[in-house]
Order: C-alpha cells, then sequence, then structure tokens
C-alpha cells in the first residue's frame, strides 16, 4: 500500500492532513468524471469511520477523527451529509475551495479537473482511494466470451473489496450497505447456501431488490436476527 500527497497542501495543512485530502481529492475527481455524488455545488465522496480505520492501518480511530476535525475546522475539507436513509451516519466529504485552487481547479462548483478535464498527477495515478489500488472498470454484464477461452476452464471467482462494491453501489445508486456485504460472505466463505458464488454483482443487486421488496427470503425453519431481517439476508 502506497500513500501519496500534494506538497502544497502539505505546507498548508501538514503532511498527515495532505495525505487524507489527496485520498479524497482522487475519489471526487473521479465521481465528477462519471458524473455521481454532485450535490450543493460540489462533487463528493463518503466513508465510514471502520472504513477510513481499514485505509489507513497506521491511524487510531481517534487519530482519524482529529485528522477529520483538523481539516474541518481548517476549511481543507467540507463534512456533509447526503445519505438516502435517515439512520445512515456515513460521512460525506467535499475539497474546501483553498485545496481546490492548490489542484489547479475551480472554485465556483463548476468544475475540480484543470480545464474541465479528468486529469490525475502521476503520483496520483498510481494509487486509489485511501492508497488502495485503482479498480478497474468492469462492466455490470458479463461480456461475450472472447474465442480464446472457449472450451477452457471459466476464470476462477475473486472476492470483490469493499471499495469494489461500494464503487459498483455508487454507480447503480444501491443502498446496500457495503461492508456488511462483504463482511456477510466472507463469513460464509463467499458461498450462496452451499453453492460457491460466480457473480458477486449478482448478489448485490439480489440485496438490492430484497432491500426495496422489504422481503428478507429466508424459511420458516431459519432464525431471525434484526440486522438480517434489516438487510434481507439468509442466515
Amino acid at each position: 500500500m502506497e500513500h501519496s500527497f500534494n506538497t502544497e497542501v502539505a505546507k498548508r495543512y501538514g503532511v498527515t492532513s495532505a495525505v487524507f485530502i489527496h485520498s479524497l481529492y482522487f475519489w471526487i475527481m473521479k465521481n465528477e468524471a462519471n458524473g455521481r455524488h454532485y450535490y450543493d455545488g460540489r462533487h463528493w465522496t463518503y466513508n465510514s469511520l471502520a472504513a477510513l480505520s481499514k485505509l489507513f492501518p497506521y491511524f487510531t480511530s481517534k487519530q482519524i477523527r482529529t485528522i477529520v476535525d483538523r481539516c474541518v475546522a481548517s476549511g481543507a475539507i467540507i463534512k456533509g451529509n447526503y445519505n438516502k436513509s435517515g439512520y445512515d451516519r456515513t460521512n460525506w466529504y467535499a475539497l474546501g475551495d483553498e485545496v481546490l485552487e492548490i489542484y489547479g481547479g475551480f472554485t465556483d462548483g463548476k468544475s475540480i479537473c484543470q480545464n474541465g478535464q479528468f486529469h490525475l498527477p502521476e503520483r496520483a495515478n498510481q494509487n486509489a482511494q485511501m492508497g488502495e489500488p485503482i479498480p478497474d472498470t468492469i462492466p455490470d454484464t458479463n461480456p461475450d466470451i472472447d474465442k480464446k477461452y472457449k472450451g477452457a476452464t471459466a476464470p476462477k471467482f475473486k472476492q470483490p473489496s469493499i471499495f469494489e462494491v461500494r464503487d459498483y453501489c455508487q454507480e447503480k445508486g444501491y443502498q446496500i450497505d457495503p461492508e456488511a456485504f462483504v463482511d456477510y460472505y466472507i463469513a460464509k466463505g463467499w458461498r450462496i447456501g452451499k453453492t460457491p458464488m460466480k457473480d458477486w454483482k449478482a448478489a448485490v443487486r439480489n440485496w438490492e431488490r430484497r432491500r426495496k421488496d422489504g422481503s428478507d427470503g429466508r424459511s420458516a425453519q431459519k432464525p431471525q436476527t434484526d440486522w438480517g431481517i434489516k438487510n434481507g439476508l439468509d442466515l
């Protein structure tokens, strides 16, 4: 895992804050380029404290809260709440005007990309949000099997990361909890019943349909829990 930062941001706000800000910068730019999460004249990204703790393993939860509070107090970032569910307390983050100026973006809410182009500094291209590898853009539908793979063994299932699930939910506008989804199937060994999972995106879509329908899909013999009822799971 590699983390980087903008030196001008570090001069004004300190290295620790600059590392955090640079991570937000990449994902806010990505959301802008994809036309996502534009509220009140700014593009945003979001993360829970639990997710930030995993993304910054060398900071304690208390240190992360201190970094966020310091950045908000200095105006380097703006914190908001645009969650669709009232009980969802996930924080949303946007860049402050001074930080936008440092990165060469506009400050009128139109764009944070230089000249309206989606351009990342060389170092930022090597890292994704909070230091994770930049996820590939994977289409929702499976492409036709290439001729060279016909008759060959199908590719093995690859367990998605929280970030991949979160990106997919953001792209589709789904409201399920990515962390809960990943944790649930890790505990299940990435199996649906007794069958190994083949398509995690299909599972995400099923979770979202169950959430919308308010159905849990369980048989009467299976125990029910409040968490399972809320998330529509087979427990």
